[in-house]
């Protein structure tokens, strides 16, 4: 192989705070300048706050503009992009991205798809999606899965080659997320972390804490919430008629993950549909037990009943069951964390993450 770096293009709906991105932004972070370069094509564009959390240099940043529902007219512009930027290596992430791979049509590149999970439960079933991606696989040399769930989608309900297929789970920053001592409080604090939007369902985390706090009379438990989204209106909507104004806040989006964690006794998820979720890998290496729904790679996370309690999607009562045991002992909450903790050091340490990324790229350089 040359000895000049390999040229990586990344191509995404568009770069901002989600967990697609914050992968991508470690990757890039952490792997070998004097091997690599990056490129990052954002199919709408890109927020310049998040873009700051990318080391100087390490990836330059474009933007197509293209509007939603606007057809296929964006691909021209797309290649002749490609043409000039001369990449080793495109890879696509998330379906929104899968189409730009036709761009690349007939360019000396090899191509990378990674499939991310999905925006609601009924999308993974979408037989267009599925048709789209059996369309597109014979020219991706390479399929990326985060989870076992991942795997089983593309290899049986797609019928992709399990030849193609890799599977990389997330990987966290078991350095920058730690065990720290929590300021003193009285109260047990509830956590999430997410984007609002209904496949996240934080709406059903404020209906089970309304009813540990006025069914169970449980005065000593606060639930946060971090993020933004198009729920921020109808979820205070919901947190103020339940008269829950002065126990749950809604903190909007802060660049202070680590830290808000920190002040978190126990981290929620009660997603609908979940990859590899990079919040949960961040509480885990905290030290946190997490209480997150049996779905997606959730259940390939949490050790139920060692590092947390998994419970069924969409059932608030379950949930509240869930979350009892912790908010009534501190030695189950303290056991649990500290396994939740060791688990994620020795599986999902992000220098394991980005080492499986470069073997991938140098290898598909060299042996396609």
């Amino acid at each position: 192989m040359s000895e000049q770096k390999l040229h990586v293009v990344h191509i995404i709906y568009r770069f901002a705070t989600g967990g697609l991105e914050n992968g991508l932004v470690n990757i890039i972070n952490r792997l070998s300048c004097d091997k690599f370069k990056h490129s990052i094509v954002c199919l709408t564009d890109f927020d310049p706050d998040f873009a700051q959390r990318l080391n100087h240099g390490r990836a330059e940043l474009f933007s197509l503009n293209v509007v939603a529902g606007g057809g296929f007219g964006y691909l021209l512009p797309l290649r002749r992009l490609l043409q000039e930027l001369k990449p080793d290596i495109i890879h696509s992430r998330g379906l929104a991205a899968l189409e730009a791979q036709l761009a690349g049509l007939f360019l000396p590149v090899n191509r990378i798809h990674g499939e991310h999970g999905w925006d609601s439960p009924q999308a993974k079933y979408n037989k267009k999606h599925q048709w789209l991606r059996k369309l597109i696989n014979p020219l991706i040399n390479r399929f990326v899965v985060l989870s076992d769930e991942g795997h089983k989608y593309l290899c049986q309900d797609v019928g992709i080659d399990k030849g193609k297929v890799e599977l990389i789970c997330n990987g966290v920053d078991t350095e920058k997320f730690y065990p720290a001592v929590k300021l003193t409080s009285e109260k047990v604090v509830l956590s999430t972390i997410g984007r609002l939007t209904p496949v996240k369902n934080q709406q059903l985390l404020i209906s089970a804490f309304d009813q540990l706090v006025h069914q169970h009379r449980l005065s000593n438990i606060e639930l946060r919430l971090v993020g933004d989204g198009e729920l921020m209106q109808a979820l205070s909507k919901q947190v103020q008629q339940l008269g829950l104004t002065n126990d749950c806040y809604l903190l909007g989006n802060r660049d202070d993950i680590d830290k808000q964690l920190t002040q978190c006794d126990v981290f929620v998820l009660p997603s609908l549909a979940e990859g590899i979720s990079n919040t949960i890998l961040e509480a885990m290496a905290c030290g946190i037990p997490i209480v997150a729904s049996s779905v997606g790679g959730n259940c390939q996370l949490i050790e139920d009943q060692h590092s947390g309690y998994l419970f069924e999607s969409n059932d608030v009562e379950a949930l509240v069951t869930a979350l009892k045991p912790y908010l009534e002992q501190e030695s189950l909450r303290r056991r649990h964390g500290q396994t939740a903790r060791e688990r994620a050091v020795n599986y999902f340490s992000l220098n394991k993450m980005v080492s499986r990324y470069q073997q991938l790229y140098l290898t598909i350089n060299t042996s396609i």
